[in-house]
């Protein structure tokens, strides 16, 4: 379980500077400026990104927990 919330505390940081990252960029991966609008967007997909990650996470946990109590 330590190195689970280890992982889990090093993927958390790297989500935060890559959010980081994405908010304060001028201009994104084509040349457009970036507006608040396009930004918030960007970050709500970075962020369902995450969810993602954390569900398949969670998913995998019980999925090992079903069959260590099974056995």
């Amino acid at each position: 379980m330590k190195k689970l919330f280890i992982s889990n505390l090093i993927v958390f940081v790297l989500f935060l500077i890559v959010a980081f990252l994405l908010w304060t960029r001028e201009t994104d991966g084509t040349g457009v400026i970036q507006t608040n609008h396009s930004r918030l967007f960007t970050e709500l997909v970075w962020g369902a990104f995450y969810l993602l990650i954390l569900a398949l996470q969670m998913l995998f946990i019980l999925i090992k927990k079903a069959i260590i109590h099974d056995k």
